[in-house]
């Protein structure tokens, strides 16, 4: 089956996706006219997709969905037994869906470009052209991968779902506008969500084992046969590998009353099978006792409400340029499973199917289920290994076990503050990692302020057109009582930050009285304008307006810390 979607713009667009196609040779009818062409189905069809609206897709059935972005985290124990927690109190059809593709990062070195000031020192320019370089390499290397998670489930139940999910632990933001039409559109074509060329016109090839769209292809895979017991972190093996995929992992609740009767017919079947096998004076097989064990014992814990039980379905899609690297990856993917006693079947015939199940669209076209209770459902956790990329910020380096680009921002508004640490071994280089930063950050147009009591960043600074202050050598230092009175607002948060130093000075928490005499001395002193402003001249003015806070900040102006 072939189609050629001319203008993709209508696939992620509002209104209705539509289609047209090349007509090809034409056919004659028995009177020998020319016949009407055969079109290949609309592209509506082809991606079960009627339109997409600012805050969700809309399937050809009529189904708003809501798109999530989740943050992946470490996986432990913990956390292991929170998302289990989140998993028991669910009651609506869910996709958890993981992408990982060769990172785009053209809009990182635009913005890396566009935040450049334009008084760089030469040394620092440099560094910014060569960070550009890297990036353009880092594109091209293969085995970099941009790893990004999402849930997907009914628009109306997205909030319920992003409860859960957060209190799992995990971040989790609603994907809307552009960000969501990008993502619909690399999940239908392949590769990372960045700005396509929404008029290129493309060929969707469906064949036996695999779909060709435009010079790409796909191959989908379904996990046929589940491992008997599953590890926790089971997916992360696969991700690891550096396949670029999409991974898909559907699932619905059973209510507690019809699970609790689903175990206790089969309870009741398999302790029939014992009894007629004693009966004959066989016993039963070792596998059929197992599952006697394993039926009566999830029986118990989905009675006490411990457990439930789940329709499951994982679905994988792998990307490739040829079928060289197509089979490839598909011989890493299967023998990852193989490994576990698990097994991937083909979908011939059903690729069509298979994608359809990997994209963010909740609709499990595959079909094919198997149920798995909680505990189970819990380790295949796919929220792991963590992607550090955010999509903008500084670049630090390659996460080697999850092959990623480390891409962090503390200041994009998303983290709660913007503190950092570095933890690392002795001599494991967290001062060459932190001078980096440092580095790239100024690249970025970022202010830097070291505090260096052993001089390690005296050499850097200097090479990057920066200042080495010395406290304590003459004619050098920082007055933070000299202000700027041009812009009022900083002025007032400037005078907050010199009565909080004042605080540090002090040594202990004013009063409530004292603050307040303070701030007003603060606000009264820098309200004048005055050829010169220091400690020495609000001490003075201190002395006059508000002796006892003077008193208290006698020991820096005429006494032991006076040279400080």
């Amino acid at each position: 089956m072939k189609a050629t979607l001319l203008n993709l713009k209508k696939l992620a667009g509002r209104g209705r996706a539509q289609q047209t196609a090349d007509a090809g040779p034409t056919e004659v009818n028995q009177d020998g006219e020319a016949a009407e062409p055969k079109l290949p189905p609309p592209l509506s069809l082809f991606f079960m997709l009627s339109h997409l609206e600012d805050d969700g897709p809309v399937r050809l059935d009529g189904v708003k969905l809501a798109v999530l972005e989740v943050m992946g985290l470490e996986l432990d124990e913990p956390r292991l037994g929170a998302f289990a927690g989140s998993l028991n109190a669910l009651d609506f059809p869910v996709q958890l869906l993981v992408r990982q593709h060769p990172p785009v990062l053209q809009g990182l070195r635009e913005r890396l470009t566009d935040s450049q000031p334009g008084d760089l020192p030469r040394q620092t320019r440099e560094a910014a052209d060569s960070l550009g370089r890297l990036l353009t390499a880092l594109e091209n290397r293969a085995g970099i991968l941009d790893r990004r998670f999402y849930a997907v489930c009914e628009h109306a139940r997205a909030d319920e779902l992003r409860a859960l999910l957060v209190r799992a632990g995990l971040g989790v933001f609603p994907l809307n506008g552009p960000a969501l039409r990008l993502l619909l559109l690399a999940s239908a074509l392949g590769g990372s969500p960045n700005e396509r060329d929404e008029d290129a016109e493309l060929e969707v090839e469906v064949n036996r084992r695999d779909i060709r769209i435009g010079e790409h292809l796909t191959r989908s895979l379904h996990l046929g046969k589940w491992p008997r017991s599953l590890a926790p972190g089971f997916l992360q093996g696969l991700m690891a590998a550096g396949a670029p995929m999409d991974l898909s992992v559907h699932l619905g609740a059973i209510p507690t009353e019809q699970a609790a009767r689903i175990l206790e017919w089969q309870k009741v079947r398999f302790e029939s099978a014992q009894s007629l096998s004693f009966k004959r004076g066989r016993s039963m097989s070792p596998e059929a006792e197992i599952a006697l064990e394993d039926v009566s014992r999830l029986r118990d814990e989905v009675q006490r409400g411990r457990e439930r039980l789940f329709h499951a379905s994982l679905s994988v899609t792998l990307h490739a340029d040829d079928q060289d690297t197509l089979k490839d990856l598909t011989q890493k993917a299967r023998a990852h499973f193989a490994a576990t006693l698990g097994k991937l079947d083909n979908l011939a015939f059903r690729q069509r199917e298979g994608l359809l199940s990997t994209l963010p669209l909740g609709l499990n076209a595959v079909a094919v289920w198997r149920t798995l209770d909680t505990s189970s459902l819990a380790r295949l956790f796919p929220f792991s290994p963590p992607d550090l990329d955010t999509r903008s910020g500084t670049l630090y380096g390659i996460d080697l076990r999850a092959c990623a680009p480390i891409v962090y921002d503390p200041f994009d508004g998303t983290h709660l503050n913007a503190n950092t640490a570095v933890l690392a071994r002795s001599g494991s280089g967290k001062s060459f990692a932190t001078k980096l930063g440092v580095l790239r950050g100024l690249c970025r147009g970022v202010r830097a302020y070291v505090i260096d009591p052993e001089g390690e960043y005296a050499d850097m600074a200097r090479a990057a057109g920066g200042r080495v202050l010395s406290p304590g050598v003459p004619g050098q230092g920082m007055n933070p009582f000299v202000i700027d009175r041009g812009d009022s607002e900083e002025l007032l948060q400037r005078i907050g930050s010199l009565r909080r130093l004042i605080e540090v000075m002090v040594g202990e928490r004013l009063s409530a009285e004292r603050r307040s005499s303070l701030d007003h001395a603060l606000a009264s002193y820098y309200a004048e304008r005055r050829e010169r402003t220091g400690f020495r001249d609000f001490y003075a003015y201190l002395q006059q307006e508000t002796p006892e806070i003077a008193h208290l900040l006698r020991p820096f102006a005429t006494g032991s810390l006076r040279d400080l």
